[in-house]
């Protein structure tokens, strides 16, 4: 499964380029490779907004963390119910799953 073969939903695909672009060009073929394989991980044909959180969380290294963070941020256009529990999803290892489920719910609100 290649970044071409997932099914961007909302804005994750700006968000995934642009914290691509945001990285030094000498390693940022290490950035493109290091999101899709934690996309992969995860087994989500279907990327959100939420799992690129979870994926750039994982992947970025706390030096850069904040300013990566700030880039999902300032493309982000679902926000999710406060009432959810990311911690207690990631714990039952449901994350992509239920983000999955969300983004379902979100589309057939709109």
């Amino acid at each position: 499964m290649t970044k071409d073969t997932f099914h961007w939903l909302e804005n994750s695909k700006v968000m995934f380029d642009k914290v691509c672009e945001s990285s030094p060009r000498l390693v940022r073929h290490f950035t493109r490779d290091a999101l899709t394989k934690a996309l992969k991980k995860h087994g989500c044909g279907d990327v959100t907004e939420a799992m690129m959180y979870i994926v750039v969380k994982e992947v970025t290294p706390a030096k850069y963390l904040a300013r990566t963070l700030k880039i999902l941020d300032e493309n982000r256009t679902v926000f999710p119910p406060s009432s959810s529990s990311k911690e207690e999803e990631e714990q039952n290892g449901t994350e992509c799953d239920s983000v999955s489920l969300e983004a379902q719910e979100m589309n057939g609100r709109e």
